[in-house]
């Protein structure tokens, strides 16, 4: 019985990630999503509740998450769609709770084997759906060729073909009796993100692969030369994905494009809306929305009756919804989370140690160029919390026996 039990929270576990990566939202009308969603959701609660200390004891070891998310329940006080604001701020505390159950119930292998399933189903079904229904998977109009699969465009379908290579990558290191099955999901995962035509997630995935050389010498004796060749291989990924991923074209909802310097000046808009409420922001939602006009007045900042969804940068996106407070949490939250894994990958030699600094990386470098940042319903936001709350504070300081690495290309 007990088996059969852990079997079911496993199975509840992979359909939330495999919801979270929103490739059924097309598929369903919202009623039944909504269904879906509130049903996975409250079975999550169950089990949280029946394991409430150790969620506690899990959730404190980033307490700038729930600040954050405390102060975009707060936001609706001062957004002009306070509806909106509250029901999406609840929905983000819902998708919280998937993130610390992960990370306070299952070890870092056991959370890569779970996302390596739940991945490798939504690639291999967006696979089958766009050869069967080429015209819905396949962009004819403004991308043409590329695939989108079950999403709205070619950029999410990317987001998650980076997410599962990256899955598949440590997964492909850590387990060589399974060698088979893990190359041939990195060699989908890889595939698919080729298909999507995507020149920014090629840029994230391609930058991390070379940060992970830089990673390597985390054994190294000297803390401060480590640093630095960490601090710098970043910044130079980051320059990478700005110059190269930023050249590839914005399609806005009237089918226009924004090339490099467009999006410079898309981002200038956006930056002088936030002076106007620099501190709070203007709730969460509460700046792209139908009744702020703000894609109309920072769309007209690239040309005119020019529209934009969003500031396609995560931490703009952030700042206008909650201000310089909200950034201020949640810059907290990702520099101690980065400390936290550089002290935890250089203190221990097994492959997935490297886990939690690598992810850290592929987040920060994908919200240069798009938006993750406590985006509800998503599994990039997710597993950026099941990633800072694994890191517990005092594990991280202790050094584990050490043993012969096998984190090696060769």
């Amino acid at each position: 019985m007990p088996e059969l039990v852990r079997l079911g929270e496993r199975v509840l576990i992979v359909s939330c990630l495999i919801y979270l990566t929103g490739t059924c939202y097309n598929l369903f009308p919202l009623p039944v999503i909504s269904g879906i969603q509130y049903l996975l959701y409250g079975l999550v609660f169950l089990l949280v509740l029946a394991r409430w200390q150790r969620t506690i004891n899990t959730a404190i070891n980033d307490p700038f998450i729930w600040l954050l998310l405390t102060l975009a329940v707060l936001s609706s006080l001062w957004s002009n769609v306070p509806g909106d604001t509250f029901s999406n701020s609840i929905v983000a505390w819902q998708t919280a709770l998937v993130g610390v159950y992960l990370a306070s119930c299952y070890t870092t292998k056991q959370q890569l084997k779970l996302l390596g399933i739940a991945l490798i189903i939504v690639i291999i079904f967006n696979f089958i759906y766009t050869l069967l229904f080429p015209g819905l998977g396949i962009d004819s109009e403004v991308h043409i060729g590329a695939w989108q699969g079950a999403f709205d465009q070619k950029n999410f379908l990317a987001q998650i073909a980076v997410l599962s290579s990256l899955v598949f990558l440590f997964l492909c290191i850590i387990f060589r009796k399974y060698r088979y099955l893990t190359w041939t999901g990195l060699f989908l995962s890889f595939v698919m993100l080729l298909l999507s035509t995507s020149k920014t997630g090629l840029v994230v995935f391609l930058s991390i692969v070379g940060l992970l050389q830089f990673y390597r010498t985390l054994r190294w004796r000297n803390p401060r030369s480590i640093l630095i060749l960490t601090l710098i291989g970043l910044f130079i990924a980051s320059v990478v994905v700005l110059l190269i991923g930023n050249a590839e074209l914005i399609v806005t909802s009237l089918g226009k494009d924004i090339t490099l310097s467009g999006r410079t000046e898309l981002w200038n808009g956006v930056i002088d809306q936030i002076r106007q409420k620099p501190w709070l922001g203007y709730g969460r939602g509460g700046f792209w929305n139908s009744e702020s006009n703000m894609s109309e007045i920072v769309g007209s900042y690239v040309a005119i009756n020019f529209l934009v969804p969003d500031a396609h940068n995560g931490f703009l996106d952030l700042t206008a919804d909650l201000g310089i407070v909200g950034l201020i949490l949640f810059l907290c939250s990702f520099i101690f989370a980065f400390q936290r894994a550089f002290v935890y990958a250089r203190l221990n030699f097994a492959p997935e140690a490297l886990w939690h600094l690598t992810y850290l990386s592929c987040f920060f470098l994908y919200n240069l160029t798009e938006s993750s940042v406590m985006k509800h319903n998503s599994i990039i936001w997710t597993v950026y919390m099941v990633v800072s709350l694994s890191l517990n504070r005092k594990d991280s300081q202790k050094k584990v026996p050490k043993f012969k690495s096998d984190f090696s290309y060769n």
